[in-house]
């Protein structure tokens, strides 16, 4: 008589059952770690567009404080003087406390502005109307600046809020950076 050896149904059954489990596993950390992924290449370009909102204000202001804040039209300095004008004036600066920021849906309440290159001035103030992006925040679509007077003393320190708020892929969350830079307005 031959002693015949193999696998029963049962053991067949249970090492398919173990596979599956692993491949499940293995799938689900895979999708987290693209999304972990997704979100760092969204959060990175995000934060590379707040910085060259910085960086161009910040051109702005040295360029207003050069012309001893006397700025002539047409120039850098200009824009900052913009900045710096009160909003019940015609400028961009919100005078008062720092208004709430509405996190559920990315409404800002107060005068909100991002900044361009421009070949012909260098660079362009622009209105911003809500806008979000649909990939990440870029300016003028889910990134804007406000600018917040602190104080009365001299020289006027002006707060430079940027925000970027974004619906990542893939998911229903809104996605929110914000950063705040604190500037002297160089008036006299």
């Amino acid at each position: 008589m031959s002693a015949q050896r193999g696998d029963t149904l049962i053991e067949v059954l249970l090492t398919i059952a173990l596979l599956a489990i692993a491949s499940v596993t293995l799938h689900a950390v895979m999708n987290r770690g693209m999304a972990d992924m997704q979100t760092a290449l969204e959060r990175t370009n995000v934060r590379a567009g707040m910085n060259g909102q910085i960086n161009m204000l910040r051109a702005m202001r040295d360029d207003y404080m050069a012309q001893n804040a006397d700025p002539g039209p047409g120039t850098m300095g200009e824009l900052w003087a913009n900045v710096i004008t009160p909003e019940s004036t015609g400028g961009r600066l919100n005078v008062g406390p720092t208004p709430t920021f509405d996190e559920t849906t990315c409404n800002r309440s107060g005068v909100a502005f991002y900044v361009t290159p421009d070949t012909l001035t260098g660079l362009t103030l622009n209105t911003f109307n809500n806008t979000l992006s649909t990939t990440y925040a870029k300016p003028g679509e889910g990134m804007w600046v406000e600018a917040y007077q602190r104080g009365v003393a001299t020289p006027r320190a002006v707060d430079l809020l940027v925000r970027g708020c974004w619906q990542t892929i893939g998911t229903a969350t809104l996605m929110q950076e914000t950063t705040t830079v604190r500037l002297y307005d160089g008036q006299p």
